[in-house]
């Protein structure tokens, strides 16, 4: 029987927690240095590493047929989800502009956390594209990263003078998407696959490496939390193009595996149900965020195991 990476399917599922951390602002009401250091500072190497391990397994599809086979799955996955949360975000068609315009930016963009399925299917695409060309799809996805920290910075600073510059670089979109930060980490992980990176490295110097990057990950939230003229967080931290593909690298590394193939299911489950969780969660109570986050993280891992008894029988969901 075909045994998979315990280890890394164990730190998928809890990058998925962080995620629900996010999204709930987890330790904002207690503490705001622990909150930007930890909830919007470590938690955010999650996206990254989830893109650098789609990236990493994109290797197998290596024909026009297979990458027809695997945009079809990943569209399939988003368009279900996007039903699913209709209700949330499809307000009352409307036969104005706006109301249609609405609608089709949310299918376009993706409804709040889709938005990574979006990211993932033109990461794919993108990365299919240089799949041979290796050279220049690694300084192509270097400069779309770094243009995006760029695009995030002057933002969060508001270094534009013009207002409409300043609100556009303001909107998460224009910097968290598949081209600026899901193409840099999803090719980066099929570059790492590609061409045996770090392989030869000892993980005495991956643990180093993964440390002195957690360590400029915090010294990077340190540094913007104390910047009186900053607004707002950040997705796209400069360190993230560190630390994230040595963490990857050394959950890959380990010997400890499973035969259990639904276990990563389990973390695509917490990751797409969770907001649902979120929105129960705050019809039943006013919560604060970190009781709200503990509930939301257990909630979604009860979906969670709902829904993986589903994909057995229908597939497709997750």
């Amino acid at each position: 029987m075909y045994s998979r990476n315990l280890t890394l399917d164990l730190f998928k599922i809890v990058l998925a927690l962080m995620v629900i951390g996010i999204h709930s602002n987890f330790l904002s009401e207690l503490t705001t240095e622990g909150y930007y250091l930890i909830t919007a500072g470590i938690f955010r190497i999650a996206v990254p590493i989830f893109f650098i391990i789609n990236g990493y397994y994109f290797i197998s599809v290596a024909s026009t047929d297979k990458l027809r086979q695997w945009s079809k799955r990943v569209v399939i996955l988003y368009l279900f989800w996007t039903l699913f949360y209709a209700y949330f975000w499809l307000k009352p068609l409307t036969l104005d502009v706006s109301g249609l315009t609405g609608v089709i930016e949310t299918l376009i963009v993706g409804y709040h956390h889709l938005w990574y399925l979006i990211g993932m299917l033109g990461a794919g695409l993108m990365t299919y594209v240089f799949r041979e060309r290796t050279r220049t799809g690694i300084q192509l996805a270097l400069l779309c990263f770094v243009l995006g920290v760029v695009i995030q910075y002057i933002g969060n600073y508001h270094l534009m003078t013009s207002t409409f510059a300043d609100e556009l670089f303001n909107i998460g979109f224009t910097h968290r998407n598949f081209l600026l930060l899901g193409f840099p980490f999803f090719y980066l992980g099929f570059f790492i696959r590609k061409h045996q990176l770090f392989a030869q490295t000892s993980t005495s110097t991956l643990c180093l490496g993964a440390l002195i990057g957690i360590g400029l990950l915090l010294g990077e939230s340190w540094f913007n939390l104390n910047q009186p003229a900053r607004t707002g967080v950040f997705d796209n931290y400069l360190s993230l193009i560190w630390v994230c593909p040595l963490l990857f690298l050394l959950a890959m590394r380990s010997q400890h595996t499973t035969t259990n193939k639904h276990l990563a299911h389990f973390s695509t489950a917490i990751y797409l149900i969770h907001p649902f969780c979120l929105s129960v969660l705050t019809k039943i109570h006013p919560w604060e965020n970190t009781p709200m986050a503990i509930g939301c993280a257990l909630l979604s891992m009860i979906f969670s195991l709902v829904l993986i008894q589903v994909y057995k029988r229908v597939g497709y969901i997750l």
